[in-house]
């Protein structure tokens, strides 16, 4: 998130100090009416993405459970040992 801040501020020097808050209050609207926009025109389908995606989980770890032991079984048939170390 850090980097997001520093692009930001960035940005923003590019602008005299005395219109910076004009340039934030610009930037701010926008982000606004994109989401306006975008929840307007797509409600349906975020609906039913908050709806499945708790269904999603148990299935996606399933998934990446299966490809992890896969990918451990493959790497210990190529004689190469995993060791997890716990750091401090």
């Amino acid at each position: 998130m850090d980097i997001f801040f520093q692009l930001y501020d960035r940005f923003l020097s590019v602008f005299p100090v005395s219109t910076q808050w004009f340039v934030s209050l610009i930037v701010v609207i926008s982000i606004v009416v994109a989401f306006y926009v975008l929840i307007r025109f797509h409600w349906v389908f975020i609906l039913l993405l908050v709806i499945l995606v708790p269904f999603l989980v148990p299935a996606l770890k399933e998934v990446f459970t299966d490809f992890y032991q896969a990918f451990i079984f493959v790497w210990d048939k190529l004689g190469v040992s995993i060791t997890i170390s716990q750091g401090k």
